[in-house]
């Protein structure tokens, strides 16, 4: 059984009254400890179709880190932004 603590009681013991700013902070840990514990990340390579809006992943597949498309006037790969929580349009509204 671990230890579990509310985050009241981190900022008791931290000293701090701004809960905005407790959060970031417990945030950023997450990230950095995240990004410290990460042993098992694969770059990988795929075509992609025109018109096809799916693309599979394989099954062990646990996050998208980012997604670069070859820019071949530029000769360069470019990074394309994440969206994220965005409406799901393949939805029948009617």
């Amino acid at each position: 059984m671990g230890f579990r603590m509310k985050l009241k009681e981190l900022m008791e013991r931290a000293g701090s009254t701004n809960q905005g700013y407790a959060i970031a902070y417990l945030k950023d840990a997450m990230r950095e400890i995240n990004m410290m514990i990460e042993d098992n990340v694969v770059a990988s390579k795929a075509d992609i179709v025109k018109d096809q809006r799916y693309y599979s992943f394989p099954d062990n597949f646990v996050s998208l880190k980012d997604v670069m498309i070859y820019d071949a006037e530029e000769a360069e790969y470019v990074k394309i932004q994440r969206v994220l929580d965005t409406p799901n349009v393949d939805e029948d509204l009617t």
